[in-house]
Formats: structure tokens, C-alpha cells, sequence
């Protein structure tokens, strides 16, 4: 079910050629949890916790130090806009301090959205 639910989420562009597969996401998700947890209630790191990061306002996880660009964001965090943040963080937000680099890979993006998703649905 947690799969089905999923693939629901991932943006509707991606939606009619990629889905989101949770196990492949959960592994790519390996390189990201150093940084970022994602268990409900665990402290945030170098980076903000991302459980129930969709559906949450930008630069709001509570207690994370965030850059200007991302305290001064005015959006929620939706898959799509996720998946666009995940395709190039600085371009799509300039000013954001998150080291990674741009992922190109489409379907790398939708499993790791998708694991995202599914992760934050358990508590």
C-alpha cells in the first residue's frame, strides 16, 4: 500500500512516464540520510529532518538554521516542487546553502521522492 500511495505523489509530469520505486529510493536515499533524517521526532542534522517534508512549508522545519533564501521561500513543499528542487537546488532557489549537486536522473529523483513519501507515512 505504502507503494501505491507512492507513486500517487510524484509530480504529474513525472507521473505519466516514471514512477517512484520505494526500494531503489531508499537505497539512492543512503547518500542524502547523513545529512538528513527522516524518522518522525529525530533531531535535525547538517541538514533538516525531511520527514513530512511534503505538504510543509519552505525553511520551517522547526529548530534548523536555515539560509536567507530558504527562510524567505513562501511555498509548501509539494513532490513536484521537490522533484524540481532535487533536479538543481541552486538554480531552482539561489542563495540555498544544500551542497548537493544537480541530480539529472529523472527516475533517481522519482524513487527517491517516492521513498520520501512512503517514509514519512509511518510514524
Amino acid at each position: 500500500m505504502l507503494a501505491i500511495l507512492a507513486v500517487a505523489m510524484i509530480p504529474p509530469a513525472l507521473a505519466e512516464s516514471l514512477e517512484g520505486d520505494v526500494a531503489r529510493g531508499r537505497t539512492l536515499y543512503k547518500k542524502c540520510q547523513g545529512c538528513h533524517p527522516l524518522k518522525p521526532g529525530k533531531h535535525n542534522s547538517w541538514g533538516p529532518n525531511l520527514h513530512g517534508v511534503i505538504g510543509r512549508k519552505a525553511g520551517s522545519a522547526e529548530g534548523y538554521g536555515y539560509s536567507d533564501a530558504l527562510q524567505a521561500a513562501d511555498f509548501i513543499w509539494t513532490a513536484e516542487r521537490l522533484e524540481e528542487f532535487l533536479r538543481d537546488p541552486k538554480a531552482y532557489l539561489p542563495g540555498v546553502t544544500m551542497v548537493l549537486k544537480p541530480l539529472p536522473d529523472a527516475q533517481a529523483r522519482a524513487d527517491i521522492i517516492a521513498y520520501i513519501t512512503a517514509a514519512s507515512s509511518r510514524d
